[in-house]
This record gives C-alpha cells, sequence and structure tokens, in this order.
C-alpha cells in the first residue's frame, strides 16, 4: 500500500507529496502525514527548500462527511496550515485543478505559488483564510467575488499566485524550489529510502 503522503529528497529539495486517489481529500491521515513531512522538512539541515506537489488532477481538497464535525477535527485542519506557516525553509506549491477552503489555505502558507493556466480559484469567505489570503493581496478584491471562483490570471493579478505556466506546474516548482535551495557540501547530502 503506498502512501497518501512522502517527503522525498530530490537534490537539496524537500518534495512533499500528496497522493490520495480520492481527490486528495484531506482526510486524517493525509493530515497527519503532511505535518509529519513539513516537520520533518524543517528539521532536516540538509534540505534547502519545500515543495508541495499533488498527485493527479486536484489540489488538496476539504475532506467532507462525519469526520469534520467537530472543533477537535478542524483544529486538526488548522494545525497543518500552522505548520507550513512556521516552516523557516522557503516553501514552493504547485496548485492545479481547483484551489478553496482548506486546499487554499495550505498553499497561502506557502511562500510561492505556481499554478497551471486552467487552475480556479476559490475565493474564501472564512475570517481566518480572508485574513491569511489579505496578507498576500497586491490590491484589493471585489466583495463580490467572496466565495467564488477565478481563473489563475485574476488570482496571478490580485497576489494570490506568483506565477501561472502553461506547462506542467510541478516542473516550474521544482525549478524554483532548485533555485531557492541553500546549497550544501556534497557529504552532507542526506539520504532518503
Amino acid at each position: 500500500m503506498r502512501a497518501l503522503v512522502s517527503l522525498e529528497l530530490s537534490g537539496n529539495i524537500g518534495v512533499i507529496r500528496v497522493d490520495n486517489p480520492q481527490g486528495n481529500m484531506l482526510s486524517q491521515p493525509v493530515r497527519a502525514g503532511l505535518l509529519e513531512a513539513i516537520e520533518l522538512a524543517g528539521q532536516t539541515s540538509e534540505i534547502g527548500a519545500v515543495v508541495l506537489l499533488c498527485e493527479g488532477d486536484t489540489f488538496i481538497s476539504e475532506s467532507n462527511g462525519p469526520e469534520l464535525d467537530t472543533l477537535t477535527q478542524f483544529s486538526s485542519l488548522q494545525s497543518v496550515v500552522t505548520a507550513f506557516e512556521r516552516c523557516d525553509k522557503p516553501l514552493i506549491c504547485a496548485v492545479q485543478g481547483k484551489a478553496s477552503g482548506i486546499g487554499l489555505d495550505i498553499a497561502l502558507a506557502c511562500q510561492y505559488r505556481i499554478a497551471n493556466r486552467n487552475t480556479q480559484i476559490v475565493l474564501p469567505w472564512a475570517r481566518a483564510a480572508v485574513t491569511r489570503m489579505a496578507k498576500c493581496l497586491c490590491r484589493p478584491i471585489d466583495a463580490g467575488l467572496v466565495g467564488r471562483s477565478i481563473c489563475a490570471d485574476d488570482a496571478q493579478e490580485f497576489g494570490i499566485l506568483h506565477l501561472v505556466v502553461e506547462e506542467d506546474a510541478h516542473t516550474t516548482a521544482l525549478a524554483i524550489g532548485q533555485s531557492l535551495a541553500v546549497r550544501l557540501p556534497a557529504e552532507n547530502k542526506m539520504r532518503f529510502p
């Protein structure tokens, strides 16, 4: 059985991959995997930058169902976002499909957000997400757009995304991660299984 979240070393980049066949839903095992991966990446001196990638056609999406009915589960979601915000290494994410809710929160916690041109961003209405997004904006968003989808180009104009690409956002995010990573002597390279 493959892991829903993995951390791999690629040169001196820590690559966190989410591969949940159920639309990359942020289920409890995915949350636990993301927390473990970002904490390990932050503590590993051989990692100079972290890149977050999602397999498939969607970015991280909210889990639906009874597991989010409690305040404890909501707190668990926010702990993932907080862990990404507190990581002291450059964080780059590749967004594809649709980013909304907690998935958008995680993307906004990354310093560099790259997306494919066909990506849709659903503007948040929750106070915590709006506050997080406001830190990224380079121009105000009309209140009528809150809760609606905007295209990647518009999201870039607002400052939500840093770069919109025609080709694979994964490749671009990895290249940016490599350029931001601190170069380490070869003898200090860590081996991941």
